[in-house]
């Protein structure tokens, strides 16, 4: 939003520049997501807990493990936080056309959640405020 990028950002900026089996992956991804989290309230599974489960498996890139746990979940929040926002995106497209619920829309209205968590994110969303809870854990 702040960007100011189109409604149609996802479709006339991103697509073309994304090989065509990407791309399919991608929108087989967030068509799926989005009839998931479209029922967040009900099944408890908003497009943030989505977007952070496969984040990291559809965005790192793995050309050599994460240096220990720190180096992995830092990684992990990376690739969630860039997957939630082309999600965002995909949203945003899709209620150009009219395809979205609600629901979903009312989200991407509402975004972003918060201020940046630090000057090193600028470059992601922040992190929602009301889904993300960070908790202080012992590392042995």
């Amino acid at each position: 939003k702040t960007a100011n990028y189109p409604p149609d950002a996802y479709t006339t900026i991103l697509a073309p520049l994304l090989p065509a089996p990407h791309l399919e992956l991608l929108n087989s991804v967030f068509h799926t997501a989005s009839s998931v989290a479209a029922f967040g309230e009900t099944n408890g599974v908003s497009g943030d807990k989505l977007t952070r489960l496969i984040g990291w498996w559809l965005l790192s890139e793995r050309p050599t493990p994460p240096s220990g746990l720190v180096g992995f979940l830092q990684e992990w929040d990376t690739a969630a936080r860039i997957l939630e926002h082309l999600f965002l995106a995909y949203v945003r497209d899709q209620q150009r056309l009219g395809l979205m619920p609600k629901r979903l829309t009312q989200l991407v209205k509402a975004y972003p959640y918060s201020k940046q968590a630090s000057p090193t994110d600028q470059y992601y969303l922040p992190r929602p405020r009301f889904t993300t809870q960070q908790r202080t854990v012992l590392f042995v």
